[in-house]
């Protein structure tokens, strides 16, 4: 995927860049939620 400037924002134009980033992030989340870390 086209990042320019490394940008992120972009993805979230199309489907597949919302899911591109949704793969990304899961990764962190498992570890959160591992750790006993929870949001809010």
């Amino acid at each position: 995927m086209d990042l320019p400037e490394f940008a992120a924002f972009p993805l979230l134009d199309s489907e597949a860049g919302r899911a591109a980033l949704a793969d990304y992030y899961a990764g962190y989340v498992d570890v959160a939620v591992r750790a006993g870390r929870r949001c809010c």
